[in-house]
């Protein structure tokens, strides 16, 4: 589920990106306490400490998920990783999302704590 604004933001830029011959999706939007909750656990009892999964996560409460305005987006074999960052995708994003209200959140040297996600984009009302 995404917030209203935030959907129908999405369904523009998403088009807009096919007329640029560009395949974006959504891999995740809103996500509940209790998934966040169940992403950390999974990373605890997978042998990461609290302080690595700090770096890409936050804690329950505190996820810009919980807000239905925040996208992880992949396209084509790009999903949630840095490589993300070499997609044409990415390129298209970094020069047209501003333009329907999204924002990477997490860029390079960000000061959040939280490492780079190029496939993560906050919708601005």
């Amino acid at each position: 589920f995404l917030s209203k604004k935030c959907a129908l933001a999405w369904d523009a830029m998403q088009k807009d990106a096919v007329v640029d011959s560009i395949q974006i999706s959504i891999l995740s939007g809103f996500r509940s306490y209790y998934k966040q909750y169940a992403i950390i656990n999974y990373k605890l009892n997978n042998g990461l400490s609290l302080e690595e999964i700090l770096k890409e996560n936050k804690l329950p409460g505190l996820s810009q998920h919980h807000s239905g305005n925040a996208i992880d987006i992949i396209s084509n074999s790009y999903k949630l990783s840095l490589e993300f960052e070499k997609s044409l995708a990415y390129l298209w994003l970094t020069e047209n999302a501003h333009k329907h209200g999204f924002y990477l959140q997490y860029p390079k040297n960000n000061k959040s704590g939280i490492m780079f996600e190029p496939w993560h984009w906050y919708f601005k009302e």
